[in-house]
């Protein structure tokens, strides 16, 4: 059998896998249309150094409780804990969304949300890790982070794609338009 179908057949043919990957994948998309969208929220309501202040909110809460949710999802069951996180990050977000809609979305709210947000991520991320070499026997545990890392490249060149979309959008809504100079001179 060709390498190419042995993967293909090897690691998505664990039913346990492919609904990971799967949900993996679609819930990495929507946290990085999230995040485009944020920024461009933050940036019209607020400042550059608002949207810095807001991304530090999500990121530094993230890598300062990486090591303690790793062990707490070794110690927990893994599925369990990115139940859980999942599900809060999702009522997080829901909120963020309605604050947003009702024009109660101040900067140190949203930077609380982000916060919070990082935090369940940093639980969920090293659960994620940890659940994948459960789904495969153990000779397709390399293959199965390679797809799994696949899966995050398409969705991250996706967000990329978005990101440019969405800046020429932002910008041809706000660049003021420069009527072309006539000519004043007669022949």
């Amino acid at each position: 059998m060709r390498p190419s179908c042995r993967f293909v057949h090897g690691v998505f043919g664990h039913r346990e896998f492919r609904l990971l990957l799967a949900g993996q994948s679609a819930s990495t998309l929507g946290d990085r249309i999230v995040l485009v969208a944020l920024a461009l929220y933050v940036t019209d309501v607020g400042s550059p150094t608002d949207v810095g202040i807001v991304l530090a909110a999500h990121a530094l809460p993230l890598v300062g409780f990486l090591l303690i949710g790793g062990v707490w999802a070794d110690r927990l069951p893994r599925h369990r804990v990115m139940l859980v996180t999942d599900l809060v990050r999702f009522a997080l977000h829901a909120l963020l969304a309605v604050l947003i809609f009702t024009g109660g979305a101040a900067i140190w709210a949203i930077a609380v949300i982000e916060a919070l947000f990082g935090t369940a991520e940093a639980f969920f991320r090293p659960a994620y890790t940890g659940l994948v070499p459960q789904t495969v026997p153990e000779e397709l545990i390399q293959d199965a982070k390679a797809a799994g890392k696949t899966a995050v490249d398409v969705v991250d060149a996706e967000k990329q794609a978005l990101d440019i979309r969405a800046a020429l959008m932002a910008d041809s809504i706000t660049s003021p338009v420069v009527p072309h100079a006539q000519s004043t001179t007669s022949s």
